[in-house]
């Protein structure tokens, strides 16, 4: 079965990185307000989500007050984006496999109605 090789199913950061990028990349001007609501965590967190991203060039902050910035995906950020999205993927398949295989050998139990 699948031991610790679990990256989303165990811990949510990496999930919630690939959904603050995508989302960056589906609307550009998109306040951190509104991420933090579509990613389901506080402001603060996509601040400190906002400041990595741009200290590891993957996004490019243009504009100076939050009624004009927009948050750009650099190419290092598309690719860190498609990068964690294979992961992703490649983890489903796994557990889907995983689930097949256990599913097809375990023997059928009948359901007792209560």
């Amino acid at each position: 079965m699948i031991g610790n090789d679990l990256l989303f199913f165990s811990s949510r950061k990496l999930l919630k990185k690939l959904w603050v990028l995508l989302s960056i990349e589906k609307c550009k001007n998109i306040s951190q307000h509104k991420l933090a609501k579509e990613v389901g965590v506080s402001s603060s967190m996509i601040n400190n989500y906002i400041a990595e991203f741009s200290a590891q060039k993957l996004i490019r902050i243009t504009g100076n007050t939050n009624r004009n910035i927009k948050y750009i995906l650099t190419e290092g950020g598309i690719e860190q984006k498609q990068k964690i999205m294979n992961a992703y993927i490649n983890e489903i398949v796994c557990l889907y496999s995983a689930v097949k295989k256990e599913f097809l050998t375990t023997p059928s139990r009948k359901v007792i109605p209560e």
